[in-house]
This record gives C-alpha cells, sequence and structure tokens, in this order.
C-alpha cells in the first residue's frame, strides 16, 4: 500500500500547481494512420526525441526504461534486454522498426540495446494485445521505433561519450560511445547517414576471472534516401548492426576449475523500400524489406587450442506489406491492407575434442515458415464524442493453418472544453502468436553444462483475450493522469518443461517446449504528468500487477506486484538536471512460489549543460545507489549493472 500512497500524494501536489503547456504529440502506431496523442482511440504511451536525448540514452532498451509497466530483462540465453509489458514477457512482446519486424537474436526475443537511437524521431508504445493489426506476437503489445525524418538544408551532429564503473570492470574505460550523423533535405530529395559505436568493457561484480557481463564492441549503420513531391514518393532505407562479445569465466569440474572463454560474433543486414502515393481522399502504401541474421558463437578452454563449441545461426526474413486507406463519407476512414511474410533458420554446434569433431544440426536448413495476412479496419466517427474502431485480421501460416483476431476500440470524451478535457478508452483484443521455429525445431545441446533443450513440432498457436480500459483526465497547459484497467488470458502458453523420463535415461536435464499453461495478467496502472512551472517537471506511473498460471494457482516468476518510476526534471537557463527513480518489489525466482529475489531499487542523475545553441556537454551517474545483484546468489535477479560514471558532449553543425 505503501507504493500507492506515495503516488496519491504526488498527485495530490499535482493538481494544486500553476500551469503551462503541454505538448502534443503525432503517432500512428494504434490505428495505423496518423493521429495527435491525446486524440488517439487507443491508449499510447509516447516517447519523442527530446526526452530521449534528455537521457542520454544510447539505444532503445535506456530509452524505454522510464516507462511505467515496462519491465526491462535480461534476455535468455544471450547478453542483451528484452522488453516486458504488463506482465507478458518479451516473446509475445513485437517490436517494429517504422512499422516493420525484426529478426531476433534469440529466434523469439527482439534484443533492444542493439538498436540504436541516432536516428529515431519516436518510440511508440501500445500495451495489450494487437494481433488485429500487427498479427503473430503482438500478444503483450507493441514497440513502435519510428526513424527521423531530417530538417531542411544540410545537418551534422557529432557525440562523444566515455565513463567509468570504478573497481568493477577491468579496464578504467568501461564504457564509451561515438555517434556521428550527416542529413540533407530540399524540396524533393532526403538523404541521411548514421554511424553510431559502443564499447563496454565488460564487468566483474568480484574478483576473479569471471564477467558477469561480457566485454562488447557494437556499431550501427544507418541510412535513407527519398524522393518525393505532393503526392508520391519513394524511399530505400539499408542498415546494418554488428556486435562482437568476448566473456572469460571459470567452471567447476571437480576437482579442477576450469578456464573457459565465450565469444560471439553478430553481423545483421536490413534493406527496406517503399512507395507512398496520396489521391484526393485516400492514400496507398506498399513496402518491401529483407533482413540477414548472422551470428557466431565459440566455447573454448583457454588451455587448449580447439574449439570445444563452435555455433553458427543464420535467420533470413523477407515481408512485402500493403496497405489502402479511404474516407467512406464523412464518417469513416477505412483502412485494408495484406502482409507476406517468409522466415527461415538455421543453426549448427560443432563440437571438438583432442581427438573428434562432431557436427550437430540445432535447426536444419529446411526449417521455415511463411505467412499470409489481411487486415480490415473501420475509424468510425459515430459523433463529437464516439470514435468506435472495429479491425480484424486473418492469418493463414503454413503450418497451423487459418486463424481470425478481431479487435475492436471505442474512444468517448465526455467533455472538452478550453480548460480540460476527459478522454475515456475501451479496447478488446484477440492475441495470437504461432510458435517460433525455434520453439519447434530446436536442439541446443549443452551437455558440457548438463541439459539439452528440444523443440516440439507439434507445438499449438498460443491466444489471448486482451481488455483494456483507461480514463485520462487533461487540464489544458498544466498536467494530465490516467487510470488503466488491465487483463489479459492466455491459453496454450509456451514454457520449457523438464522431461523426467529423458533426464533420466540420459543421465542429464533434459528440457522441452511444451503447451503446459493458462496464465492471466491483470491489475491497473497510474500515469501522470505535470509541469509546475517553466523550470521544474514530474512524471512517472505506478503498477499493481497479479500475474499467476491458471492451472497452478502459482504466480508467475519474474513479475513484481509493485513498480514505481518518477522521473524529476529541472530547467534553469541552460542547465537540465533528472533525476529518475525505478522501484520494483520482490518477485518469485521459479514456479514453485518458494524463493524470491530482491525487491529493486534504481536511481540516475543527469546532466545537461548548453554552451549554445550547437554545442552542449552532458554526464550522469546511473544507479546512484550501487544496488547490483549478488553474484554468488543465482537467485538475486537484480541488475547486473553497478555504478557507472559518464561524461559526452554534443556539437551540431
Amino acid at each position: 500500500m505503501r507504493y500507492l500512497f506515495l503516488i496519491c500524494s504526488f498527485y495530490s501536489l499535482i493538481i494544486a500547481t500553476e500551469s503551462t503547456t503541454l505538448e502534443s504529440v503525432v503517432v500512428v502506431s494504434g490505428t495505423k494512420t496518423e493521429k495527435i496523442q491525446e486524440d488517439s482511440p487507443v491508449k499510447i504511451d509516447v516517447l519523442t526525441n527530446k526526452e530521449i536525448e534528455k537521457i542520454h540514452a544510447k539505444n532503445i532498451s535506456e530509452a524505454i526504461k522510464y516507462v511505467p509497466t515496462l519491465m526491462i530483462k535480461e534476455t535468455h540465453g544471450k547478453q542483451g534486454d528484452g522488453v516486458w509489458i504488463q506482465g507478458i514477457d518479451s516473446d509475445r512482446v513485437l517490436v517494429l522498426i517504422d512499422g516493420e519486424a525484426m529478426t531476433s537474436s534469440t529466434g523469439s526475443t527482439v534484443d533492444l540495446s542493439q538498436i540504436n537511437t541516432s536516428d529515431v524521431q519516436s518510440i511508440e508504445i501500445i500495451k495489450g494485445a494487437s494481433s488485429a493489426l500487427y498479427g503473430s506476437q503482438a500478444i503483450g503489445g507493441v514497440i513502435n521505433i519510428i526513424t527521423k525524418e531530417p530538417k531542411d538544408g544540410l545537418r551534422n551532429s557529432l557525440s562523444i561519450e566515455g565513463g567509468s564503473f570504478s573497481s568493477k570492470s577491468p579496464e578504467s574505460l568501461g564504457g564509451s560511445s561515438i555517434k556521428a550523423s550527416s542529413s540533407y533535405k530540399n524540396k524533393n530529395r532526403i538523404m541521411s547517414l548514421n554511424f553510431d559505436y559502443n564499447y563496454l568493457a565488460g564487468i566483474k561484480l568480484e574478483e576473479g576471472r569471471t564477467y558477469d557481463i561480457a566485454k562488447s564492441d557494437k556499431v550501427n549503420l544507418n541510412a535513407m534516401y527519398k524522393v518525393k513531391n505532393k503526392t508520391f514518393q519513394w524511399y530505400v532505407k539499408p542498415r546494418y548492426f554488428y556486435e562482437e562479445t568476448e566473456k572469460p569465466y571459470v567452471v567447476f569440474n571437480p576437482p579442477f576449475k576450469v578456464n573457459e572463454t565465450k565469444t560471439e560474433t553478430i553481423n545483421k543486414y536490413r534493406l527496406t523500400f517503399g512507395v507512398d502515393k496520396d489521391f484526393v481522399d485516400s492514400q496507398i502504401k506498399v513496402k518491401a524489406f529483407y533482413e540477414y541474421y548472422d551470428s557466431n558463437s565459440v566455447t573454448s578452454k583457454d588451455a587448449t587450442s580447439y574449439k570445444e563449441q563452435d555455433r553458427m545461426a543464420k535467420i533470413n526474413l523477407a515481408v512485402l506489406e500493403a496497405q489502402y486507406d479511404t474516407s467512406l463519407g464523412e464518417d469513416h476512414l477505412f483502412s485494408i491492407g495484406s502482409v507476406i511474410k517468409k522466415e527461415k533458420m538455421k543453426q549448427t554446434n560443432t563440437k571438438s575434442t583432442k581427438n573428434s569433431i562432431t557436427k550437430i544440426t540445432e535447426l536444419g536448413s529446411d526449417v521455415k515458415k511463411e505467412n499470409k495476412e489481411i487486415y480490415i479496419q473501420d475509424d468510425w466517427f459515430f459523433n463529437e464524442k464516439l470514435e468506435i474502431i472495429p479491425g480484424i485480421r486473418y492469418q493463414h501460416d503454413d503450418g497451423f493453418g487459418s486463424y481470425f483476431s478481431p479487435k475492436v476500440s471505442a474512444f468517448y470524451i465526455p467533455f472538452n472544453t478550453d480548460m480540460n478535457r476527459l478522454n475515456i478508452r475501451f479496447s478488446y483484443g484477440n492475441g495470437y502468436k504461432t510458435p517460433s521455429l525455434k520453439e519447434r525445431f530446436f536442439l541446443f545441446d549443452h551437455s558440457l553444462l548438463g541439459y539439452k533443450v528440444l523443440g516440439d513440432p507439434d507445438l499449438d498457436p498460443e491466444s489471448s483475450k486482451s481488455y483494456q480500459l483507461s480514463t485520462e483526465f487533461i487540464e489544458k497547459n498544466d498536467y494530465s493522469f490516467a487510470l488503466n484497467l488491465f487483463y489479459n488470458d492466455i491459453k496454450n502458453l509456451i514454457t520449457t518443461s523438464r522431461d523426467n523420463t529423458l533426464s533420466t535415461n540420459t543421465g542429464l536435464n533434459i528440457f522441452r517446449y511444451q503447451n503446459v499453461e493458462k496464465a492471466l495478467t491483470k491489475g491497473f496502472e497510474i500515469d501522470f504528468k505535470k509541469k509546475f512551472s517553466h523550470y521544474f517537471n514530474i512524471s512517472g506511473g505506478y503498477t499493481y500487477l497479479i500475474a499467476k498460471n491458471k492451472i497452478t494457482d502459482k504466480y508467475l516468476p519474474q513479475r513484481p506486484k509493485h513498480q514505481l518510476k518518477i522521473v524529476l526534471e529541472t530547467n534553469y537557463k541552460d542547465y537540465l538536471f533528472l533525476l529518475a527513480l525505478q522501484k520494483e518489489s520482490k518477485e518469485y525466482v521459479s514456479e514453485k512460489n518458494d524463493i524470491k529475489s530482491p525487491a529493486k531499487t534504481m536511481v540516475d542523475l543527469k546532466l545537461t549543460k548548453k554552451i549554445n545553441k550547437d554545442f552542449a556537454i552532458y554526464g550522469g551517474i546511473n544507479n546512484v545507489l550501487n544496488k547490483y545483484k549478488d553474484p554468488k546468489d543465482e537467485n538475486d535477479l537484480r541488475t547486473k549493472m553497478p555504478r557507472y560514471y559518464y561524461l559526452g558532449l554534443n556539437y551540431k553543425f
């Protein structure tokens, strides 16, 4: 109750203060058509480029970590970050760039730390099932990253940053980054190029050889070329990502301790081509994109010359999409679209000993899936106060046949005066997720560490029903306050379970992907924003979450019941000071509900000094309280990132 009391105390303070102006932001994700954020019939949380710059975020994981309800968690089996929404894990959250799906490093979860912010205009977040508009995997919600369109003329920028983890990193310069961008825009042409390099020296939370977070180098290179006139445009957008990681560690093989090292190299190539055409009262958009993901992971003992394990993974993703929007009379905006998506994965693992080499196919080259989808939506302006949006999506998967995902949203404005307005939103949607290629066909052989993970080609798709009801009060030029109730009911949830028979026969822990659970997540969210004056702003939110396995009546692990996030911002002359608080209650570690991970508290400080209109310096301290995971406690799920000091500069010319 102390979390709720704290939020209510802030709200009492908010409603008694003076007014300034709240920005209006254009969004596209809720209906796939442009809307002002406060007029969107679907509740959308938005982070603008200005907000991203204020918190010095280098990647999407850092950019969205202060958004209420979202939980940023380490991806299972790989170094990286995924996002959980309303207690639904990252495998069931769809991450998009300009509405386009992405490949994932684990075959199901997109690593947000691999996506840089240098070309990001805004990030739009939809909570709850959105399969009617976005298809499979949008059970928990959607993160849509909108890229920038450059301003007129020639623009360039350069950003340099460096920082230290003190004694928790093997190098004095624990992290560094360089960002550079250049763009040109005239009446008919737009060009841009963005380069981003990030270095992390690695994290060691205690003395010894083992790295808790690997040493890494990351490179992002993004470009865009667009030709346009008043009614027509075409564009091409290439993207490239490179990552190299190295993680030394120690394996205890009684009676010896063995030094081993794991290295991984990732290359990701992406190319998008699109055409947009405007007519008098309609518009058509067509785009195609292809992404190729290539990963090579090597594990070796320091005392030997051969590679103990050499794992190669390749993912191919190709998508063709078209959407047509048209006005039907004065009260309807009708949209129809179609998507064709093909995905293919291959993964092999070569195991070597002193006397032998064995090659295992973990995912064969013939492992692929193809989807054909059609969606229809009618944005019906019933009257000045009520807007209703029904929609449905037909999806045919080559492995699972056909499925219909309906969704309906309603937006009601009881009053809208010069001083204030009240928004009420309701949405119901069916979520639908076909098993990933990894979940169906995987053979992950880690016998050296005592376990294997096996896929199941007979898995059933997951489905969900999502209910969202929100009310939002906006005191114009002053503050906003929103309450959102949510209920998500999930069937055929895919999890990994231990196969006791195979485990006994092989002497290993054998895990299989299975449809073994029905789950629900429910609760409420409170969001608020307030500008006290020209110099002081506050925003944040509180989330109460109940997440349970409906079969066992046990709480789902890694879902804290309480979450609180508050951001305080102070502007004075050319200084910007920001303080961010994140607090989460204890959470269960396993489905047995017998062990809890400690509560989490994170405090970050940010300071930006504007020297002139083109030049600024900045710095900060992440994890001021220096609270992090106990490396000796495998049940401690807190962050592995200790306190981090950093300084940087931005120059625009």
